[in-house]
């Protein structure tokens, strides 16, 4: 698995954004119906042969993704959603929600992911599927892997759990 798009370019408005998503061939829009949108991201691979423009409401950090190569695939995590995206068909292939916002995606092998979230945290499969889950009592303000097995959260009022994936 490798991260292939890259932000190329964040917009004040929604019309540039769109404008600029257009100029490649191959492209897909994602968040339009982003409650409150306030964030315009462009992202795109180094070749330019594809991107992806996100509308966001600016919740969380930065959007993200990750590449599954053996199926051709990216996860786009943004606000408190991951969408697989297929570049060949330009489509959502599946719509991930979560209660709290997109954090970060860990890379477990050729065909799982684990997503971090506000809340807690999913494993979800290159096939869409989500395997497993955990919903903490508390917001994670903090997140580490250790090893495939394990996954350390920290919650805001400073406990911490050590969590087995399966």
């Amino acid at each position: 698995m490798r991260s292939d798009l890259t932000i190329q370019r964040s917009y004040d408005a929604e019309s540039q954004l769109i404008s600029e998503v257009k100029k490649f061939d191959r492209y897909v829009l994602l968040g339009e119906d982003s409650e409150a949108p306030s964030q315009y991201t462009l992202m795109a691979e180094p070749e330019n042969r594809f991107s992806i423009g996100i509308i966001a409401s600016g919740a969380g950090i930065a959007p993200s993704s990750v590449y599954f190569e053996r199926e051709d695939l990216y996860f786009v995590g943004f606000d408190a959603t991951v969408i697989m995206v297929d570049p060949n068909s330009r489509s959502q292939r599946m719509i991930c929600k979560f209660l709290g916002v997109f954090y970060e995606f860990f890379d477990l092998s050729e065909s799982s992911v684990i997503v971090i979230n506000e809340l807690g945290a999913s494993k979800l499969t290159s096939a869409g599927d989500v395997v497993w889950q955990f919903e903490a009592e508390d917001i994670v303000s903090n997140w580490e892997l250790g090893g495939e097995q394990t996954l350390r959260l920290t919650l805001i009022d400073g406990r911490e759990l050590e969590v087995c994936v399966p």
